[in-house]
């Protein structure tokens, strides 16, 4: 079943089509809200992202200069502590997300592994830490999840649905002493 996204609300779907191709991998499908933004991570010759950190966030600054996000659906590859959109983002480049501070309520990153701490050790794989981090510089809660995802009912959703997330899902808090949640595997937004 679907997961129904609070309005208004804003995809930022990833496009990478040479990427895919190059790496064997499927093309992430677009989601579709009040708000869509086709962020072109790729360029030309295949390997060289097309869009910066900064492009990404004015996307997303252009819409809740005029309104405030109940939802905002990040729909890209991914792996722990990192977002295929545009150039990438990790743990040290998500302060970005502090111009757009407070003008988001939630962020649903359908991404895979995105929240999987591989190693302790090294903030560059820490998921939770990325997460932490992301909610703590938006002000928004972010439900991701450290498992892989997949986009099953594509073709049946409607307008403000995404395919549900892969369990453990795990909810994260813009209050950085807040411990991060796991959601019980029935729950549903």
């Amino acid at each position: 079943m679907a997961w129904d996204m609070p309005s208004p609300s804003m995809a930022l779907n990833a496009v990478s089509p040479d990427r895919d191709r190059a790496k064997n991998r499927a093309n992430v499908l677009p989601y579709d809200m009040d708000h869509n933004a086709a962020i072109d991570s790729d360029s030309e010759g295949g390997y060289h992202p097309a869009i910066s950190r900064e492009e990404v966030i004015d996307a997303i600054k252009a819409v809740v200069k005029h309104v405030k996000l109940k939802s905002l659906v990040i729909n890209c590859h991914g792996r722990p502590a990192f977002l295929e959109l545009g150039e990438g983002f990790t743990t040290l480049t998500v302060y970005l997300f502090e111009r757009v501070r407070a003008r988001i309520e939630t962020i649903w990153i359908s991404s895979c592994d995105v929240a999987k701490v591989v190693s302790a050790k090294s903030n560059d794989s820490d998921g939770f830490l990325f997460c932490r981090n992301l909610a703590y510089w938006s002000g928004a809660r972010v439900f991701a999840s450290d498992v892989l995802q997949e986009q099953k009912g594509y073709t049946k959703l409607k307008k403000g649905q995404i395919d549900p997330m892969e369990k453990p899902v795990y909810e994260f808090f813009p209050d950085w002493e807040k411990e991060p949640e796991e959601k019980p595997w029935y729950w549903s937004p």
